[in-house]
């Protein structure tokens, strides 16, 4: 990280002022009294920690580094936010923007999440925030390099290092079914002639890319590594809309997202190296849903199915449980979870009451909900702006992709599935909880006696070793994946792909 080149107090960015002297200065008399000059606004360059008071009585912490990127020393300085609890790390926020009327502060905004900070430097730094209209109570201190280094540092021991035993190649396949969609990912093959036993990776909810990349973990890379020394090939590709991936995400659903899946099987079938008849997916989360509606689309084109926290209820159902286990890591009062939860309820009741309505339809009444929502909030909650929160809301609420998912029912394409299944959730997973989620999935599949499941202690839902399971505990976790699951799905890929005996690796 760059050091500040000149003293904060003495920077001058808005006005060519000189700086003041300091107290223990000497200063040649005045002849005759003047007004002493004002200070020089204070650079917002440098490294901030601060903290937001949330409307649940808890906190979030967040780090705003201001600095010239480092291939332009000399340009302007770009302001990046990391915020461990929510998994945001070095999001770029541009530049800085000094505010009209008021010397000394500036504003980096987040347009995607409608927030807004504005930060006053200087001895005694503060801040303000709003997001949607809504302020929060902001506070905020200078951090020193060396604790912004500490802070953001994220160690990955589990990254692949060196040239790997076997090929990579980058390639591009289109989605025949979804014209525009052309799809970016990597196939690693193993060594040997083939034909290979093959996976694609299915990512979860939100958009991935083909290393499903969080915290800057790698899962997708250090499983395709782990199962590649170990005989498979793997597809893991970027989502639709994406990395190098091309297509519009905001209209699609989960079935669409799907249609990419099969569009990775059918790219990998047509491989000379690859066995036709030995492609399975692997589903992390939400891939855990996709992954059994392809299979059961596509009944005799997948050999295998591997759900990695995949959920065995409907959307409305694993949303609601989500929210509660995770407010309450973060130490919301039961009463206040419960009136969130009532409140996502609601919102999730017009979803499913309007199936077969038209968009307008469904929009009309979410809005309506959404404006008695935010008016019955208090007044130190409720947006300003009541109609630009509401649009805010409807572009995730009414989207095809949240409708779907709400609407969806995992059981449909499970109950269809007759091809091996192995099922692993760590128990300490508060986004797909197992004790809901498990037993849905066993109900589902009482029929396939090719269904193993395994739960694993003290794992959260990236499969980590953790304390908690809590979302802010992923980024300080060095594990990506424990190994023990590495070893387990290759244990069971070794008898249901028939693989020669697993390497170590």
């Amino acid at each position: 990280m760059r050091a500040t080149s000149l003293p904060l107090a003495c920077a001058l960015l808005l006005t060519p002022l000189a700086c003041k002297p300091s107290a223990d200065e000497s200063v040649a008399p005045e002849t005759a009294e003047a007004p002493a000059p004002e200070a020089a606004p204070v650079s917002p360059e440098g490294n901030w920690l601060g903290s937001l008071a949330l409307p649940n009585n808890t906190g979030l912490d967040w780090i705003l580094s201001v600095q010239p990127p480092e291939d332009a020393p000399e340009g302007p300085a770009i302001a990046q936010l990391w915020i461990p609890q929510q998994a945001v790390t070095g999001v770029s926020l541009g530049e800085p923007v000094p505010v009209p009327d008021q010397p000394g502060s500036y504003t980096v905004s987040w347009p995607q999440v409608n927030a807004t900070w504005t930060l006053v430097p200087g001895e005694g730094p503060s801040c303000t925030f709003t997001q949607n209209g809504q302020a929060l109570d902001c506070e905020v201190a200078a951090m020193s390099d060396e604790a912004f280094t500490e802070a953001t540092a994220l160690r990955r021991p589990q990254n692949p290092e060196g040239t790997p035993p076997y090929v990579v190649e980058e390639l591009r396949f289109e989605n025949p079914d979804a014209p525009g969609v052309t799809l970016a990912g990597t196939l690693t093959i193993p060594e040997g002639p083939g034909p290979h036993p093959a996976v694609v990776l299915l990512s979860g909810s939100g958009l991935q890319d083909r290393d499903e990349t969080i915290f800057s973990h790698k899962p997708f890379w250090i499983l395709a590594d782990h199962l590649t020394r170990n005989g498979v090939a793997v597809l893991r590709y970027d989502d639709r809309g994406f990395g190098e991936s091309t297509g519009d995400p905001k209209l699609a659903s989960m079935e669409d997202f799907a249609s990419d899946g099969w569009a990775a099987v059918s790219t990998l079938a047509a491989r000379p190296e690859i066995d036709p008849k030995r492609i399975g997916l692997i589903g992390h989360s939400e891939g855990g849903v996709t992954g059994p509606l392809i299979a059961a689309t596509h009944p005799k084109k997948i050999a295998f199915l591997v759900l990695l926290a995949g959920s065995g209820v409907r959307g409305d159902a694993l949303l609601e449980a989500q929210a509660k286990l995770i407010f309450a890591s973060q130490g919301m009062p039961a009463a206040k979870i419960e009136e969130q939860v009532a409140q996502s309820r609601a919102v999730h009741e017009v979803i499913l009451a309007t199936a077969g309505e038209d968009q307008a339809t469904l929009e009309a009444k979410l809005r309506e909900l959404l404006r008695e929502q935010f008016s019955a909030l208090p007044e130190g909650e409720r947006p300003t702006d009541i109609d630009a929160a509401i649009d805010t809301q409807l572009e995730v609420l009414a989207s095809p992709w949240y409708v779907h998912f709400i609407r969806w029912d995992p059981t449909k394409s499970l109950e269809k599935i007759k091809v091996p299944v192995l099922a692993l959730n760590g128990e300490l997973d508060l986004q797909v909880p197992p004790d809901q989620n498990i037993p849905a999935i066993e109900a589902a599949l009482e029929h396939n006696r090719k269904l193993e499941v395994v739960r694993f202690p003290g794992l959260n839902h990236l499969f980590q070793p953790a304390e908690t399971g809590a979302i802010s505990e992923y980024a300080q976790i060095e594990t990506t994946i424990a190994p023990e699951v590495l070893e387990t799905i290759t244990t069971w890929l070794t008898k249901v792909a028939k693989l020669d005996k697993p390497s170590k690796g």
